[in-house]
């Protein structure tokens, strides 16, 4: 069995001729085919690494024209695959090329050996012909004219006359109102407008129909039947009728004379509006606007009337009737009316039917008219567009002026006051302030007219002039009623002052202090009397402010000033009155002192005899009155201790020598050193026996072991030292003291009893285990006691068991304490969720606290797992210590997340960027719903330990790590490709490159980065249609470009554009400079161009003029030249310059001194012929026509030795030079041989060194 293509068959039936010719017409299609095939492998096969790719000129060229349609011109475009594609089918042309020559040069190797190149596509070309034209019969042709025409009735011609007069009263109508003949309202010209188009449309639709209709009617009524059967009932027959064609013809001239009529009416709109609102406008002032009519308008005078409004907040808006109008309304109530004129003759119905009323018209068809998305249409609504907007934007700049008043307007006026009085009432800063605000309220009279015309808008500024002069008023007034309200109350408040001052002077003295106190006063008194009497003066100035703005204040504060007056007056006579009373009170006091003193000799010599016999109690017993005792004569002696320095006082006051109450007769410090050693033994006794007695017999549940250690400690203390001081003195006391000492002692043995049985740690298993020890029960209740457990239960004779098992619940109330306490902490510790920016979610600050807190918890939490007592807590600790690093490995994800999240989220919520990167933002808009959701929760439920108890959170944030990783990765791809677009990009940070890429709508964007990409341009100029014109540097110094260049297509492209037409720029200056240079004088050519353009032009001519001087035989001569110069443009520097032109001429002089000085060596080493090396190694700049220039047919070249440049034409702006040494020659020199070898240098420092 064989199987056989279809082709390889023949049926009986065929013919053998044709068969042989199909296969054979197969095989040689299959071997082209695979010639084909082999020869686009050999091409696909060669390497593209080292072929040329197209220049980036020829790329700007292609993408420019490809985008160069409206459809894409302003939409960014990620072009790099496009680049891409063009570049590598370029690359395999040229490879095609070179396989097409190896081919053709018959040296092919065995591989090649059968490969045709295929052949060129030939270019067809297109030549003229002649047709052949047929005779025609005349009559025949007569005949059928006649028979397919309709214009051989008289009644139709009579028709078609009746119509076209119809029509041409329509194309004398107007779809819009006449033009206004005086300034009128925007509500009152929308409401003209539109009853003129609905009047229009209504007289379309009844009027000029209805006539038509009965025009047609008449005229065709006698035609009778035939093929102008008017009742024609069978819509097959009408169709084939002339009625139809006649029909159909008055359709169209009806259309044409709408579409006339519409057309007309539009450019009459349209032409009106731009003519009504072409002013030029310069605005000087409020007060001051030029208006100059631009073109011709029929409309003499402003086309809208509106008023200034002022807004609550201090802002100012355009309106009418009061009501705000914005802007944009007077751009969409023009077009509006436009539209609505247009909408309004879309659904004027046709004749056809009403003429033929007797057939069934499923739909009723309009006439067509102008639509508006038509060509005509949407350029008269562009147009009118355009100059709205720009008749706008000087009323805009007009309204931005009374943003000068917008604080004044703005200010709540007592704050306003308020603030302003903050330092309190000055009346010559206050009298300053209110001429201001009179001079200010003048100056609105002046400066604001009533009306005012900005372009097409007559604005009236009644309301804001009104507004402005009364809040300079209100605030004088509120400024004076205020000084007048403070003053009062100042006046009252001297007025207390000096009552406070009468009634201290006036005052009578109960003892010696209060008659100190009051010599005191005195001499306090001038100062207060000073500071009195400028307060006066100050409010005196006061009501001479108000008096001379003769404010209308009440009879009160008349009084109030004259008692203020005579203030100072009566102080100083209460201070005479003051001075007798404390002579008198003196004297009295004096001698009462001293019989004070003598009764407190007595009361000393009482208290010392009963220190003195205080031994004789010895009885403990008596502890608790003996105790009491104590404390009385303590306070006693504290008490004389404090009157004896009274008197002192007293004694000082008087001019008294005074008492030494420690020296004899008194010795009240000896009293007090001698009652010392009794006082703290029967204290502390005392203290001890109320203190043992409730620690014995009181609850033992109740007892604070710390407090029972320290009390016994402390009283065993004292009574231990007071055995030694009695020892030998006092030998009952010292007994006393000895047995009392030997109590303590034997209780002391039992406070480790104490604090054991009673340790916070003590639990049920505890109390077990010490149950099962001793052999029989131990849990104290209520009714247990000390003195039972050591009398009853023995309890001291088995303190060593029970020592060590409350040791060990102390130990495990330690690691209980510690675990409830880092609980505890973290109830309170919450992640700190804060709102990021305007996001709509959160991020979380304050990590280091919580990454802190946990190292802290980890650390002691694996330090008690190594306790030996850890056992009863072994599963909670596990517990603690897992979800301690859960929460650990959760937050050092989500902080790796966060910083990724953060950085990319506000790039990727630019739309441009997410068009260009649509897989990256695509992922990232992924991971950002997470991140939300996740936030969202932790905000909600902020407790930390809790969020973060989910192991499931861990891998959510794992995975949107290495998500956001990728998103960063083709972040960093995409800049790359746009840096390799654009070199200079990769002066820019990524942060900086993304501003700009994720603003390509908005060209200005790129303005603060130009400094960047651009050594010296600063700035460049945009025009209102975003064309850029010239260049600035950062010193301010302008180039105005050869051409505009419009920011279209992506940024890179155009950015290109900037380069070349930077250079272009600096090329064609320096042409023109070298022009100027010729015919000009020196002086003033310095002082005419930008500073680079000088500095190389100067150094062209330098050139120039030093080759001829060598050729001459004249560089003496040149270099007095030289030298001349110098002194020329130092003289310039002496006279009115600019700060650039200073800049430019300081730099001039350094390297004309550099020239001078190069000039004097080679006349020193009489150079005769422009090749000597002397002359050939200095950098030489020449201007010369060169097919590489960056703009015309010449351009700079700079030579040294044999190495040849173009100069790059980098805009450098206007800066100083360094000083032109030696070194920096031989470093010139370097590099350019460097550079002649395809080499490089990076030469550094200040001055290249």
């Amino acid at each position: 069995k064989v199987t056989l293509p279809r082709i390889g068959v023949m049926f009986l039936g065929e013919d053998p001729f044709i068969f042989a010719r199909r296969v054979a017409n197969a095989l040689q299609v299959r071997r082209n085919t695979h010639q084909g095939l082999m020869y686009n492998l050999f091409i696909d096969s060669m390497p593209v690494e080292g072929v040329p790719m197209l220049a980036p000129e020829q790329l700007n060229r292609i993408m420019s024209l490809a985008l160069n349609t409206n459809r894409v011109r302003h939409k960014s475009i990620d072009t790099t695959g496009i680049i891409d594609e063009l570049n590598f089918e370029y690359s395999r042309t040229m490879n095609r090329v070179v396989f097409d020559k190896e081919l053709e040069s018959g040296q092919q190797n065995e591989m090649m050996k059968g490969i045709v190149a295929p052949p060129l596509m030939a270019v067809s070309s297109r030549s003229d012909s002649e047709l052949d034209v047929p005779p025609h019969d005349w009559a025949q042709q007569y005949c059928l004219f006649n028979f397919n025409s309709f214009l051989t009735k008289g009644e139709l011609i009579l028709c078609i006359v009746k119509t076209k007069a119809e029509n041409q009263r329509i194309l004398g109508m107007s779809l819009f109102a006449p033009h206004p003949t005086k300034t009128t309202k925007p509500d009152e010209f929308e409401h003209m407008e539109s009853q003129a188009i609905v009047a229009a449309a209504a007289y379309l639709k009844d009027t000029w129909l209805t006539s038509l209709k009965n025009s047609l009617r008449n005229g065709l009524k006698d035609v009778g039947k035939g093929w102008f059967n008017l009742n024609e009932t069978k819509r097959e027959v009408y169709d084939i009728s002339k009625l139809k064609k006649f029909m159909t013809m008055i359709n169209f001239m009806m259309q044409d004379t709408l579409r006339a009529l519409t057309e007309e009416s539009m450019e009459s709109y349209s032409s009106f509006i731009c003519g009504a609102v072409a002013y030029d406008v310069e605005i000087e002032d409020i007060g001051k606007v030029k208006n100059t009519r631009l073109g011709e308008s029929k409309l003499k005078w402003p086309l809208f009337k509106l008023e200034l409004i002022l807004n609550a907040d201090g802002t100012v808006d355009i309106g009418s009737n009061s009501v705000p109008i914005p802007f944009e309304k007077f751009v969409e109530m023009p077009l509006a009316l436009f539209d609505k004129a247009l909408a309004s003759v879309s659904d004027i119905p046709q004749l056809e039917p009403m003429v033929v009323d007797q057939i069934f018209w499923s739909s009723k068809p309009i006439l067509a008219s102008v639509h508006q998305e038509e060509p005509g249409a949407k350029e008269c609504r562009e147009r009118m567009k355009r100059a709205l907007e720009e008749a706008l934007v000087p009323m805009r700049q007009y309204i931005e002026r009374f943003e000068e008043f917008r604080e004044i307007l703005n200010v709540v006026p007592e704050e306003y006051v308020s603030s302003f009085l903050t330092e309190g009432i000055n009346a010559d800063s206050i009298r300053k302030k209110l001429t201001s605000l009179m001079d200010l309220k003048a100056g609105v009279e002046d400066r604001i007219p009533i009306f005012m015309q900005v372009g097409p808008f007559e604005l009236s500024l009644d309301s804001i002039r009104t507004a402005l002069q009364q809040r300079y008023q209100n605030l004088t007034n509120l400024f004076l009623s205020e000084v007048a309200v403070r003053t009062k109350h100042i006046c009252d408040e001297l007025n207390k002052r000096t009552e406070q001052s009468l009634k201290r002077l006036k005052a009578s003295n109960d003892d010696l202090e209060g008659v100190s106190s009051l010599e005191d006063f005195l001499g306090e008194l001038p100062e207060v009397v000073g500071e009195l009497d400028a307060d006066i003066k100050k409010t005196l100035a006061s009501f001479e402010l108000l008096d001379e703005y003769r404010f209308d204040y009440t009879k009160e504060d008349t009084k109030r000033r004259w008692a203020t007056y005579g203030l100072t007056l009566k102080v100083s006579q209460a201070a005479d009155y003051a001075v007798n009373v404390i002579k008198s009170d003196k004297e009295r006091f004096e001698v009462e002192m001293l019989e004070q003193q003598e009764e407190f000799g007595s009361e000393i010599s009482s208290i010392t005899s009963i220190v003195n016999n205080f031994s004789k109690y010895s009885d403990i017993t008596k502890v608790k009155e003996i105790g009491e005792n104590v404390q009385s004569i303590n306070e006693k002696l504290k008490e004389y201790v404090s009157r004896s320095q009274l008197f002192n006082s007293r004694e000082i006051a008087l001019g008294r020598s005074t008492t030494d109450y420690n020296s004899p007769p008194f010795e009240l410090s000896k009293v007090q050193k001698n009652f010392e050693p009794y006082s703290n033994f029967w204290l502390a006794a005392a203290e001890y026996t109320s203190c043992q007695a409730t620690w014995m017999d009181g609850k033992f549940n109740e007892l604070d072991p710390e407090s029972v250690d320290r009390i016994a400690q402390n009283c065993f203390r004292v009574v231990f030292k007071s055995t030694k001081l009695f020892d030998g003195k006092l030998e009952d006391l010292h007994a006393t003291a000895v047995k009392l000492k030997d109590e303590m002692e034997d209780f002391r043995q039992y406070i480790p009893l104490v604090q054991a049985l009673r340790q916070p740690g003590m639990r049920d298993r505890h109390w077990e285990a010490l149950t099962e020890t001793l052999g029989f029960e131990l849990k104290p209740d209520d009714t247990f006691t000390l003195r039972k457990g050591l009398e009853e239960l023995k309890l001291a004779d088995q303190m060593d068991p029970i020592v060590k098992i409350c040791d060990v619940a102390g130990k495990e109330f330690a690691i209980e304490q510690a675990l409830d306490k880092m609980v505890n902490d973290w109830k309170g510790t919450e992640l700190s969720v804060k709102e990021y920016r305007d996001t709509g979610t959160y991020v979380i600050g304050g990590w280091d606290e919580i990454f802190q807190l946990l190292d802290d918890n980890i650390v002691m939490t694996q330090a008690m797992t190594f306790s030996p007592y850890k056992k009863v807590f072994q599963e909670r600790l596990d517990d603690w210590e897992r979800g301690l690093k859960l929460c650990s490995d959760i937050l050092e994800q989500w902080l790796a997340c966060q910083r990724n999240w953060m950085y990319l989220e506000p790039i990727f919520s630019s739309d441009d960027i997410m068009k260009q990167l649509p897989t990256e933002g695509s992922k990232f808009r992924n991971c950002d719903k997470l991140w939300r959701k996740f936030l969202k929760l932790a905000n909600e439920q902020p407790s930390c330990l809790l969020y973060t108890d989910t192991p499931e959170l861990l891998s959510t944030f794992q995975t949107s790590y290495l998500i956001l990783e990728q998103v960063q990765k083709g972040l960093s791809d995409y800049l790359e490709t746009k840096r390799q677009s654009f070199a200079r990009f990769y002066f820019l940070s990524n942060e900086e490159l993304l501003e700009i890429l994720s603003q390509t709508k908005d060209p200005r964007a790129v303005q603060p980065h130009l400094r960047k990409c651009f050594e010296a341009i600063n700035k460049v100029d945009f025009e209102d249609d975003l064309a850029m014109t010239a260049m600035y540097s950062g010193e301010g110094e302008q180039v105005v470009w050869d051409e505009k260049v419009y920011p279209e297509g992506n940024v890179e492209f155009w950015l290109t554009d900037v380069e070349r037409m930077m250079r272009m720029s600096v090329n064609t200056q320096m042409k023109h400079s070298v022009a100027d240079y010729a015919v000009n004088d020196r002086s003033a050519w310095v002082l005419s161009w930008p500073g680079q353009i000088i500095l190389g032009v100067d150094q062209i001519y330098w050139t120039k003029e030093t080759e001829q001087a060598i050729s001459d035989g004249k560089l003496k001569e040149y270099h007095q030249q030289c030298h001349q110069q110098l002194l020329d443009v130092t003289k310039l520097v002496r006279t009115e310059l600019t700060g650039l032109q200073r800049v430019s001429l300081g730099a001039l002089v350094t390297m004309d001194v550099h020239g001078r000085d190069v000039i004097e060596n080679l006349a020193a080493a009489n150079l005769q012929n422009p090749s000597d090396f002397d002359w050939a190694a200095q950098l030489r700049l020449y201007w010369e026509a060169s097919d590489r220039a960056f703009s015309g047919d010449e351009c700079t070249m700079i030579r040294q030795v044999e190495n040849v440049f173009r100069y790059g034409c980098e805009y450098l702006g206007n800066t100083m030079r360094l000083v032109v040494t030696p070194l920096t020659d031989r470093i010139y020199l370097t590099l350019t041989g460097a550079l002649g070898m395809a080499l490089g240098g990076a030469p550094a420092g200040p001055a290249s060194s």
